[in-house]
């Protein structure tokens, strides 16, 4: 099966196994949901259809680094251009472990979210 989601007006097609890897992000979880209600409390819309299209209504920035957790089980900070607190409020958001951080991104990463706070 294959699913649409819509962030930010960019959409990204994916398939629905993917998520399995993942069950406790919000992904993850979304994948799962079964009711319309469910849905809506993990993204702002949902549109059912051949294709469920999945919105939310954030900056799609840094979404491909996101997916690649779930095609690859680790995360590297492709998207660039984003500062450390940016980054964190996008893993926060998506729920993802931080000690999914490949090795080279973690040494920018945590030095400069130290920094930060």
């Amino acid at each position: 099966e294959i699913l649409c989601f819509n962030v930010g007006g960019k959409r990204y097609y994916c398939m629905r196994r993917n998520f399995d890897r993942f069950p406790e992000t919000k992904l993850g979880e979304l994948v799962r949901c079964t009711t319309s209600a469910e849905r809506l409390k993990l993204c702002d819309k949902f549109i059912d259809g051949d294709i469920p299209e999945y919105f939310f209504d954030r900056s799609w920035k840094g979404f491909n680094d996101i997916l690649d957790v779930y095609r690859l089980g680790r995360l590297h900070l492709n998207s660039g251009g984003l500062c450390a607190i940016r980054t964190k409020a996008l893993i926060d958001y998506w729920q993802i472990d931080e000690l999914l951080l490949d090795p080279c991104c973690a040494l920018k990463y945590y030095p400069e979210i130290e920094a930060c706070v």
